[in-house]
């Protein structure tokens, strides 16, 4: 539904990836750990091996509702069924993300590996007096192409660079672009007005992707980083093949391998990340061999080639 949110939880939903990601690690003050393992705190580590995702983490997702927040172009943000907005923002900012632990994982494990396609679907829970919708081709298409920050499409720029995000969608939907006299891409009046009314509609298609996107219980493969995987993240709407999973789990592997072998005791302000991807004067590090793996297993575990 699209509630009158108020401008500072509008902000904070939209932030929410980067909030969650800039909390503490959870391990009790006083214990170290093994040098990995606080390598992976500073990483932000999340998900190391496949999650469970039971009957009743399915039931709990369907239960979650599509909701329009009011910031900027504004945007659909999926919000557990079981909290009021407000509730979502404290559990946000409560610490170490606990109140969000089920719902990342269980977000994840559903953008990753869930089946959903174009088609008329009945909403269990109406939207603006909407009982069902049929979510089109080109509506298919944006929700695999949005840009996400955690459960929210990012409501500043939904569909990629351009603040003016109708020009976006019409490069993802193959639109005529032209160039003005000032040297700006621009579309036709009559895209434009349509693309914001798709871009409205988004509402509509997440409901619809919560209540039938189809996943079954069991363990899945979810992203080491979660719901904060470097921009790239977003509903798939097919499963990844076995060599993309396969590929992405070995680069994992040999990234933790590397740390054990290489950091037996990381320094306090170790930024694994710059250590991992660095590549310097033009020639590959073997640090970066690993890091240069995940970084590209990770990009194809995602990529969709259009239809």
């Amino acid at each position: 539904m699209k509630e009158n949110v108020p401008s500072g939880l509008s902000r904070r939903l939209a932030l929410a990836g980067v909030a969650v990601s800039l909390l503490p690690a959870c391990r009790p003050q006083g214990s170290q750990g093994t040098a990995a393992e606080r390598v992976s705190m500073k990483l932000k580590w999340k998900f190391t091996d496949k999650v469970e995702i039971t009957a009743e983490d399915i039931a709990w997702f369907r239960a979650c509702r599509s909701t329009w927040i009011r910031c900027e172009a504004g945007a659909p943000a999926i919000v557990p069924g079981d909290m009021f907005l407000d509730d979502f923002e404290d559990a946000l900012d409560e610490e170490h993300g606990k109140g969000l632990s089920r719902f990342e994982k269980v977000v994840c494990a559903f953008f990753l590996n869930a089946r959903f396609s174009a088609g008329r679907y009945a909403l269990r829970q109406p939207l603006e007096g909407r009982t069902s919708f049929g979510v089109t081709d080109e509506h298919f298409r944006l929700l695999r192409a949005a840009v996400w920050r955690a459960a929210m499409i990012d409501c500043k720029r939904p569909y990629g660079d351009y603040t003016n995000y109708p020009i976006d969608m019409a490069r993802i939907l193959g639109l005529p672009i032209t160039r003005n006299p000032q040297g700006y891409d621009e579309i036709s009046a009559q895209d434009d007005a349509r693309m914001v009314v798709l871009h409205e509609e988004m509402l509509f298609v997440v409901q619809a992707y919560i209540e039938h996107a189809e996943l079954a219980p069991g363990r899945w493969l979810v992203p080491w980083d979660g719901w904060d995987s470097r921009g790239i993240f977003g509903p798939r709407c097919t499963p990844p093949t076995a060599a993309q999973a396969a590929a992405y789990q070995h680069a994992i592997a040999a990234i933790h391998e590397l740390v054990e072998r290489r950091f037996k005791d990381p320094p306090a302000d170790f930024t694994f990340i710059e250590w991992a991807l660095r590549e310097r004067g033009g020639e590959v590090q073997p640090r970066s061999v690993a890091g240069a793996e995940l970084r590209n297993a990770t990009t194809a575990l995602f990529k969709v080639e259009p239809d």
